[in-house]
């Protein structure tokens, strides 16, 4: 801070030039715009105020006040108080994001111990380049969005970066940042690079220490560049271009992967991921889940291909969920062998015959919508199962459901479904609800008029597609 016009003249000329020389080391690094012969009056949290932020960045907590102003030397005069400000900090979207996360004014002057607090960012427009953020030695996690920036170079010297988001913007350039990507090798174990046109992998491979990579909503095709990344366990490649994955065998710690969206035709590369436990491929060209050996599997998602049948599934011994919705299925024979199987989604398949499903009995969710299935018969030993979904089937008669008292939520709108009769059979759940949705204009009058306010005084919510018959309290914290 500038002395008081009544100081002595020659403690006053060694003030200001100390003053002068700071101004301009601090518009050199780009921490201020202000000219260096400007007065640069007291800002409250920043200098001259005699307090600094001592809270990280990113904790949500307001900002604490310590003895400091520019360095630690007398806040008064600033004497030995010019601490070293990084070179090269010229950005001013970093400048942008540091003010803010630091809850101070963006014209606020920043000091070392600044920077150093700085553990998580986000800049969300505006970002050009990188350059600067070599001065943030403390950042952990940082999210970039909407930004033109492509070289990478600058994050290399950040040590202690885990987590590195870059959404929305220009794609980076692996090919010409390995050397960067070879210095955040040993630190970086998340990257998300959404919705970046990002066609090359090339250099992602230096990152060997990457647990998690998120590569959804861009233009690849080829994943030769995935090579090498050996401690890799979450990987999602939704919305891009993928035909071979061949490339990705080589990743034997991967745990999850999603590949939705794509134009995968052959899933027998994953075969030996034997750490693999959910794996999506919805939406692709997918013609067989057969033969394929994924031991450890408890969750695929396979919707929206083209599987007419399924052949053995003995590989898929642990699935614990499994969806086949969309895929013009006429035989579900296969399904047999999943005994651990709890959720199984067909809807809007053409299955017909559900004796393939009768030993599992460790089902609690099945959607079976949007199928041509009449004889529920199958069923009528799955006594765990919760939630059942007929809609839009060709069932009529629900008195093979009798024994599924388990069953909370019933589906049986759209259906030619006449008496509710069997419903009755089911005990009182004693807490909680049951919900029943119909189509009540298929309905007997007996089951308008006695067994649907039957089930009303008990423990039943019913609706139906014209209107809300009864609706029970409890179902609604549900």
């Amino acid at each position: 801070m500038l002395k008081s016009h009544r100081m002595h003249g020659r403690t006053a000329s060694a003030t200001a030039r100390r003053a002068a020389v700071l101004g301009l080391c601090l518009v050199a690094c780009g921490l201020t715009s202000r000219n260096s012969d400007e007065e640069m009056p007291a800002q409250s949290g920043g200098v001259g105020s005699g307090g600094s932020v001592s809270v990280a960045a990113g904790s949500g907590g307001a900002p604490s006040s310590n003895t400091g102003g520019i360095g630690k030397g007398d806040p008064e005069t600033g004497a030995e108080a010019e601490e070293e400000i990084c070179d090269g900090l010229v950005n001013p979207a970093l400048k942008r994001a540091i003010t803010a996360t630091l809850r101070r004014e963006p014209t606020a002057l920043l000091t070392r111990d600044d920077l150093d607090a700085i553990t998580h960012l986000e800049i969300l427009d505006g970002l050009t380049t990188f350059e600067g953020f070599q001065c943030l030695s403390n950042l952990q996690r940082l999210t970039v969005i909407a930004s033109t920036a492509r070289d990478l170079s600058p994050l290399s010297g950040l040590s202690q970066l885990v987590s590195l988001a870059i959404g929305s913007s220009a794609a980076p350039d692996f090919t010409t940042a390995t050397s960067g990507a070879r210095a955040l090798a040993s630190s970086l174990r998340e990257l998300s690079l959404v919705g970046n046109g990002i066609e090359d992998l090339t250099g992602l491979g230096e990152l060997t220490a990457l647990t998690h990579l998120d590569l959804r909503d861009n233009r690849i095709s080829e994943l030769s560049g995935l090579t090498g990344l050996e401690n890799l366990r979450q990987l999602d490649l939704s919305n891009n271009r993928v035909v071979d994955i061949t490339a990705l065998a080589s990743l034997e710690a991967l745990e999850t992967l999603t590949l939705t969206m794509n134009r995968v035709d052959d899933l027998s590369p994953l075969g030996g991921l034997e750490r693999l436990s959910r794996l999506s491929v919805h939406e692709n060209r997918i013609t067989s889940i057969a033969s394929i050996e994924l031991p450890s599997l408890v969750t695929l998602d396979a919707g929206g291909n083209s599987i007419e049948t399924l052949g053995d599934l003995s590989g898929l011994v642990e699935l614990r969920r499994l969806d086949l919705s969309d895929n013009g299925l006429r035989d579900v024979a296969g399904l047999e062998h999943l005994v651990a199987l709890r959720d199984l989604v067909l809807r809007q398949n053409s299955v017909s015959d559900l004796t393939p499903l009768a030993g599992l009995r460790s089902l609690r969710v099945l959607h079976l919508g949007l199928n041509p299935v009449s004889d529920l018969t199958p069923l009528a030993g799955l006594e765990e199962l919760t939630n059942l979904n007929l809609s839009n089937t060709e069932v009529a008669l629900l008195s093979p459901l009798q024994r599924l008292s388990k069953v909370v939520e019933l589906d049986i709108s759209r259906t030619h479904v006449s008496d509710l009769g069997p419903l009755l059979t089911w005990p009182e759940l004693g807490q909680g609800c049951r919900k029943l949705r119909l189509s009540e204009d298929l309905l007997d009058d007996n089951s308008i008029e006695t067994i649907i306010p039957r089930l009303c005084a008990r423990d039943w919510q019913v609706s139906g597609d014209l209107k809300t018959f009864c609706n029970e309290p409890e179902c609604n914290a549900i």
